[in-house]
């Protein structure tokens, strides 16, 4: 399920329609612009609260997105869009969490997260439910609904929390629409927007999200042993999301699920 709110783009390919350096470099300069604004609504957003965020970033390579575009043009033909199919270049991922489970750099929870055995992520997991900031998605929707309503460079939200994978997978997707200042092939100085896609997700979520995708990614082979885990992990997350969207509907808040676009 998604919302979209605008859409303005422009990207500069080259003559065979792929991404190019130069593209890349619009892409890095829109993430730091959206990381910045990102990072001052954070701190007055958690200012109070009991709970904190880490922070993520990426851009994909030029191989990867390129890769992509390919097999888009294989899979749509025509009805490809580079506007609409290329909106997860750049990306970064936000975790609300328990301060007590706040690393310094998320890429070190990440790696960590990689090396667990079935065991590992089992104890993480169970611990990770002892708060509640950890696993409520009432935090991620109300702060979600406060981007929304103080930057108006949102253009797409994509709810695969109301709206679960198979997979288990949870987590909101914000897609903002930030203007650069680039140059174009005849060296003028135009602005450009560049999608960047913004993961939300708290940490009981992004806990059970990295360690199944390695199996979607077909990075692990022992998916047998965490078969049972992830069946009661994914119950759970279940669980405790309908809870808090069903307080957030019958009390009627005005956040991103009751929202109209």
């Amino acid at each position: 399920m998604f919302y979209v709110i605008e859409w303005k783009g422009n990207n500069r390919m080259d003559s065979e329609g792929y991404l190019t350096k130069s593209d890349l470099l619009d892409y890095e300069k829109a993430s730091k612009k959206a990381m910045i604004y990102l990072i001052n609504l954070l701190n007055m957003y958690c200012k109070d609260k009991s709970f904190g965020w880490m922070m993520a970033d990426r851009i994909k390579s030029l191989e990867s997105i390129n890769g992509k575009i390919a097999k888009k043009k294989r899979e749509k033909g025509e009805d490809f869009d580079p506007q609409l199919d290329l909106l997860d270049v750049a990306g970064l991922r936000v975790v609300f969490c328990d301060k007590s489970n706040i690393y310094p750099f998320m890429e070190d929870l990440d790696n960590e997260i990689h090396k667990w055995s079935a065991e590992d992520f089992s104890y993480e997991f169970e611990k990770s439910k002892l708060s509640i900031d950890n696993y409520s998605v009432y935090n991620l929707y109300d702060f979600v609904d406060t981007l929304t309503r103080s930057w108006d460079r949102v253009i797409i939200i994509k709810d695969y929390i109301m709206y679960q994978k198979e997979s288990g997978y949870q987590s909101l997707h914000v897609i903002i629409n930030v203007p650069v200042e680039t140059k174009d092939n005849e060296n003028n100085t135009i602005t450009r927007y560049c999608p960047v896609e913004i993961q939300f997700r708290n940490y009981t979520q992004h806990l059970y999200n990295e360690c199944e995708h390695d199996f979607y990614k077909g990075s692990r082979n022992d998916f047998s042993e965490f078969k049972d885990i992830f069946a009661s992990s994914k119950e759970f997350l279940l669980h405790a999301s309908n809870t808090d969207i069903n307080e957030l509907l019958s009390n009627d808040k005005k956040y991103l699920l009751v929202r109209d676009f």
